[in-house]
């Protein structure tokens, strides 16, 4: 049985274009922009090398992923737990690199850049299959490909899983659209397939079901007019979510597995309030759209404050409830307004700090998948505004390609701080405050490159602002053991002693100290 495959709800989405320019063919010098734009950006990154941060453990100390694509590391893609994450396909991705370019970051960098082209070239062409608009599916490609906000995502080797993830989930999107327009059995095969694959790289989109439904709403338009004013509960039960069933499956089995996974990383869980979390919860929805407007002062890691004023709570619930209002009262004329609002809040759901992991209270490596729904209200959004203007044309071509064009400098410039863990960790200790985890990041920065004093002075800064963080005083330990200074060695490790009881590791060390001390005849 065919549907027809409608691509517009109201008289502000209507996508059927002139006729008499269906011979021009801009597509391709779409793609060749978005190509040549994301290269200009990151080509850099090829004489880039590994920072500390997580990837000694997906590349370059991994001893399963240093012997390439093997029989062995496959099976332990597989069943591994390591870094508190299931994500076989993004192992057999770092092990397919070592294999071919050993451990040459540069390049290990570069396929991390390809996949982005990727991605940017499928979210093009997915929102013109969809919608039949070719400009403001460039324009939303182009701020997707662009924005600084995914530089972290893109220039950081460990987050492969985070561009492989929505390379699957882009070719699943693709695979639904093409169902959608004979549905069958066969058609649906690849959605399931492309799902588990991005599932299996990152379980960042497990909310993919209920992006398809919105898609189902606008621009697919599968309810029907009849059916978009229909209840919720009626929606619900309707063939357009039965269909989908087997998605669903994969995301509550994914999302089981990453608790069972995560449960050594979920510290913070019963530490932290949930009034705590759900509040760090609101700031961050908020945060996220702030930097989207204003991408400056971004960093690697913004420590969890645990506690945020009321008063900036209060208003950044405000102001998502205004916007929610606002974009479900106008959901008749401009359908787009919810979809893409309810894209953006679904698709964070799963990293917004309800269910806290790790010491950061947001991340910019978050926002991007979500980043797509807040482009849309853009795009869309200024393409109706601009056309009651007086001089439309005169102002759309400036309206769209100034930003886009700032945002690939800005993007650009932050690349440029990924150079090396040092530089990308003394960039963070400057644009956010008393950031302890940035200082003991650079600490650790500085003494593999044994600057010693210096990585000292910043392991003591990380510790006058937080002086129950454990990790700077572990690694000034090492330190003092590393310079043979044993008497201050040996102190720190009995402060570690004092403040962890529990932990059997440090007690142990402070005996081997104290052991060595005595065989060199020290006090």
């Amino acid at each position: 049985m065919k549907i027809v495959f409608k691509t517009a709800m109201t008289s502000s989405t209507h996508i059927t274009e002139n006729p008499e320019r269906r011979g021009v063919r801009p597509e391709l010098l779409i793609c060749a922009f978005l190509v040549l734009g994301i290269l200009a950006i990151y080509v850099n990154v090829l004489n880039h090398g590994f920072i500390i941060l997580d990837d000694p453990y997906y590349v370059y100390e991994n001893p399963h992923v240093r012997q390439g694509l093997t029989i062995d590391g496959l099976r332990w893609a597989f069943t591994s737990r390591s870094v508190t994450n299931w994500h076989p396909i993004t192992w057999l991705s770092h092990m397919t690199d070592v294999r071919l370019y050993g451990l040459d970051a540069g390049k290990h960098h570069f396929v991390n850049v390809l996949f982005h082209v990727f991605n940017t070239l499928l979210l093009f062409g997915l929102l013109r299959e969809m919608t039949g608009q070719v400009w403001k599916s460039a324009l939303v490609a182009a701020l997707f490909a662009f924005h600084p906000l995914h530089v972290e995502s893109v220039a950081w080797i460990s987050e492969r899983k985070d561009v492989l993830s929505g390379f699957f989930g882009m070719l699943a999107l693709w695979s639904y659209v093409h169902y959608t327009r004979v549905p069958s059995l066969i058609r649906f095969s690849p959605v399931v397939i492309f799902f588990a694959l991005s599932l299996m790289s990152k379980p960042m989109l497990v909310t993919l079901p209920v992006l398809l439904l919105l898609l189902d709403y606008w621009p697919l338009g599968r309810f029907g007019r009849a059916g978009c004013h229909r209840p919720v509960y009626q929606l619900l039960f309707s063939k357009i979510v039965y269909e989908k069933a087997a998605l669903i499956a994969l995301s509550a089995a994914s999302s089981v597995i990453t608790i069972l996974v995560q449960r050594s990383a979920l510290s913070n869980l019963t530490s932290l309030p949930f009034s705590d979390r759900l509040s760090n919860a609101i700031i961050s929805y908020a945060a996220y759209i702030a930097k989207t407007i204003w991408p400056f002062n971004l960093a690697i890691i913004y420590p969890h404050p645990l506690q945020h004023p009321l008063v900036h709570v209060a208003a950044a619930a405000l102001v998502l409830i205004a916007v929610t209002w606002i974009v479900f009262g106008l959901r008749r004329r401009f359908a787009y307004l919810v979809v893409g609002w309810l894209w953006y809040v679904i698709t964070l759901i799963p990293v917004i700090g309800i269910i806290q992991v790790g010491l950061q209270s947001m991340a910019d490596r978050y926002t991007y998948i979500p980043l797509i729904g807040i482009f849309i209200i853009v795009v869309w959004g200024g393409s109706d505004l601009v056309t009651h203007l007086r001089y439309t044309r005169l102002f759309r071509f400036p309206a769209a390609g100034i930003p886009v064009l700032l945002l690939g400098i800005i993007a650009w410039v932050q690349v440029g701080y990924w150079s090396d863990g040092v530089a990308l960790f003394q960039h963070a200790t400057r644009v956010t405050k008393d950031n302890y985890v940035a200082h003991y990041d650079l600490g650790l920065e500085l003494s593999a490159r044994q600057r010693y004093d210096e990585a000292i002075r910043q392991f003591a800064k990380s510790l006058t602002i937080d002086p129950t963080f454990i990790p700077p005083l572990e690694a000034l330990g090492m330190i003092r053991v590393h310079r043979g200074e044993l008497d201050q060695a040996v102190k720190v490790f009995e402060i570690l002693s004092d403040m962890k009881p529990e932990n059997q590791h440090f007690r142990k060390y402070l005996s081997k100290l104290e052991k060595l001390k005595a065989q060199k005849g020290l006090p």
